[in-house]
């Protein structure tokens, strides 16, 4: 008579939360034509099988029988093990333990495929941890729930698997584009040729995140030129493009969030200007660790790019080419340009860092959240007699909230949204997709 052997719970994190998170690595576990066809923004890929381990595996699944199928892949992962481990370790900056990996694959996977299924249970849990690992597969099934249970049994508590794995967050990305809800949309057309890319990037200069250039999201130059000096997409990967510009209006709450809380705010050069994540090419990779380990995501290169200061050669930076690529957008996203413009996400940030300067609530004060519904997040900020609300507006929906005593008379200090004003009544406040805002007391204005 067998006995039952206890569960192993996994911590499973939500594909909104993992996104959001702050200092996370995502590692990909999926084989490389899953991965090259989406992932997650800034996964690095750590396959537990190679393509033509997987199609077996799935042939064997199908044809013949899941248990058949569990012992290849209980195979292929044993012989994949030390260097999987390994991997993991040097992307989570985590060093594994020396010991018989072989045995503990052997041990957790005990039972076949039915035992080991019904042992490792995901276990929903909150947002996850700051330097949280979180491990990816097609629908958060066995391949991240074991590694997950392995890397976890060997010290690494911070790993946690992504719930319902990639096909949930690629059911996110739809959703966020399905439930995106433009302004006044102007659709440009015209034959190949006569500049409508132009248009669109003068018009993204004058209004910053006004526009979407479906051509460069895709990698695509034109019905006639195509793909021409470029490499395109897939149509998931261009979804996921399309749902990550949609979503910069967040990075402007996110950067009142930033500069409102206790602590010493810190910026990374670029941040101001909104540049985030530059794609470098495998020629022009400098970083050490990247040219060791190529492939690995390890490399910081794609946060080291030259500081974009205008529209000259090599953005200003220097008379020579820099020793990496600028940002694609560099025309656009410079300083002297953003200098120039009233809504740019640099304006945003120097006011905002001059509205914590001239406040000692915001630099020293105390912090005590204020309730609110909804996808809103409300705290007050208070040093001696000075009092200041913070609301953000963490969807691209509205949201009401309810304002304390002693705020209804209060007065809009600074918004994310440069344009209009928020509608408020004496008790309640209307904040607007995406806006971010911060109400003072008549007195303090």
């Amino acid at each position: 008579m067998s006995l039952a052997r206890p569960t192993t719970a996994v911590p499973a994190v939500e594909a909104a939360d993992a996104l959001d998170a702050r200092g996370r690595t995502v590692i990909d576990l999926r084989s490389e034509a899953e991965f090259v066809d989406d992932h997650l923004p800034g996964a690095i890929h750590v396959p537990l099988f190679d393509d033509a381990a997987r199609a077996l595996i799935g042939t064997l699944y199908h044809r013949s029988s899941p248990a058949l199928a569990f012992e290849a892949g209980r195979e292929a992962a044993r012989a994949r093990v030390e260097s999987l481990v390994a991997e993991i370790g040097r992307a989570s900056d985590w060093t594994p333990p020396a010991t018989d990996l072989g045995a503990l694959i052997d041990e957790l996977t005990l039972g076949g495929i039915v035992e080991t299924e019904a042992r490792l249970v995901a276990a929903p849990t909150a947002a996850p941890d700051e330097r949280a690992v979180i491990l990816c597969c097609w629908r958060g099934g066995l391949r991240s729930k074991s590694v997950a249970a392995l890397v976890r049994r060997l010290g690494l508590e911070r790993a946690v698997i992504l719930s319902g794995g990639y096909k949930r967050y690629r059911r996110l990305v739809i959703d966020r584009i399905d439930a995106w809800s433009p302004p006044r949309t102007i659709v440009l057309r015209g034959l190949t040729g006569v500049g409508k890319s132009l248009v669109l990037r003068e018009l993204e200069r004058l209004r910053p995140r006004s526009t979407i250039d479906l051509e460069a999201l895709a990698e695509h130059r034109s019905s006639i030129l195509g793909m021409v000096g470029l490499e395109p997409v897939t149509q998931k990967r261009f979804e996921s493009r399309i749902a990550a510009r949609l979503g910069e209006a967040q990075a402007r709450v996110a950067a009142m969030l930033l500069l409102t809380l206790r602590g010493t705010p810190t910026l990374y050069y670029g941040d101001e200007l909104g540049i985030g994540h530059v794609d470098i090419p495998p020629e022009r990779v400098q970083d050490p660790r990247e040219l060791r380990e190529p492939g690995l995501g390890l490399g910081r290169d794609p946060v080291r790019t030259p500081m974009p200061w205008d529209a000259t050669a090599n953005a200003g930076f220097s008379s020579a080419a820099p020793w990496l690529p600028q940002n694609p957008d560099w025309p656009e996203r410079n300083v002297a340009s953003q200098s120039r413009q009233p809504d740019s996400s640099l304006a945003l940030h120097r006011r905002l860092l001059a509205v914590r300067r001239a406040h000692p609530a915001l630099e020293l004060g105390e912090l005590a959240l204020i309730e609110a519904s909804g996808d809103v997040l409300a705290y007050e900020r208070q040093a001696g007699e000075q009092r200041l609300l913070v609301a953000l507006n963490l969807s691209s929906t509205r949201q009401e909230l309810t304002l304390p005593t002693w705020a209804q008379h209060a007065e809009p200090l600074l918004s994310t949204i440069a344009f209009g004003e928020p509608t408020r009544a004496d008790e309640r406040l209307t904040l607007r997709p995406d806006e971010g805002l911060i109400l003072s007391p008549v007195s303090l204005s």
